[in-house]
């Protein structure tokens, strides 16, 4: 385990055993992820000042509909949480990192935030999120669930307390969701306004440090499932057909367990606070 980021994080809280799998059998990327990337790397591009419109159709509407904010030094493009990793490819395009070597345990944890956002007087902190349909984005319910969110609030303070700077106490979280499904571009369903829209929450920086020690305990646990086999790991059943089947239900399948739906006891404190 080189390290840990909030999607390996959520992972074993929705079933332990699919993180080791994963782990074991990384996955390529898909072709929804493709189309998020260059989506992303359009609005890098001009939140950095580098092109005077999005050059995404999709993209331009949040520049239209005034959810980005106007290229300036009062914000942070592809900021990199934690110290640079030189054999991850997913981390080539992060502009600047904190340098900041978060652990959890003996293992560092890296994320990238996609904007940072201090023009508006408190701190905001946002991701753009690309779908196929808004049953699949968050709301402002399941943002308070967000394991990302509360990792990258967490580590962007700790950064802005080692750096000495006051961002006081009102903290906006959000994602800036683009409704992207495979015939957006056809002549009959071209980009419009009500293809983008933001969803956020306001929190404080006393909430955010009591999510960090609560996922810091998730963390642990599945640190110490290091070294283990997949069939030594407890699953959960109850994801097996989530988000169209897990991808390792077949061999998830050949195991058994006298307990599969047992939740280790960080997991269930995580769940019980939201």
């Amino acid at each position: 385990m080189k390290y840990l980021s909030a999607s390996t994080i959520n992972t074993h809280i929705k079933c332990p055993r699919k993180a080791v799998l994963q782990a074991m059998f990384p996955q390529p990327s898909t072709g929804a992820q493709t189309r998020g990337t260059e989506l992303h790397d359009a609005l890098e591009r001009y939140l950095c000042g580098e092109t005077e419109v999005v050059e995404d159709e999709l993209g331009d509407w949040a520049r239209k509909l005034d959810l980005l904010p106007n290229p300036s030094a009062d914000i942070l493009v592809e900021f990199g949480l934690g110290k640079i990793n030189a054999d991850a490819e997913r981390y080539e395009r992060v502009r600047r990192w904190t340098d900041c070597q978060e652990m959890i345990g003996d293992v560092p944890i890296r994320g990238i935030v996609d904007l940072i956002r201090f023009d508006r007087g408190h701190l905001e902190i946002w991701d753009h999120k690309t779908t196929s349909g808004w049953n699949w984005t968050e709301t402002e319910q399941t943002l308070r669930q967000n394991v990302q969110a509360w990792l990258y609030a967490e580590m962007t303070c700790r950064w802005l307390e080692q750096e000495g700077r006051d961002f006081g106490d009102r903290i906006t979280i959000g994602h800036i969701q683009y409704l992207k499904p495979r015939e957006l571009k056809t002549k009959v369903n071209l980009p419009t306004a009500a293809n983008v829209r933001a969803v956020s929450i306001t929190t404080s920086r006393k909430e955010v440090a009591r999510k960090w020690t609560l996922l810091e305990a998730v963390a642990l646990e599945m640190i110490g499932t290091r070294g283990l086999a997949a069939n030594e790991v407890v699953g959960d059943r109850g994801h097996c057909g989530a988000f169209g089947g897990c991808q390792f239900r077949n061999l998830c399948g050949s195991f058994t367990s006298e307990a599969e739906s047992v939740k280790g006891a960080a997991v269930a404190r995580w769940r019980m606070s939201l």
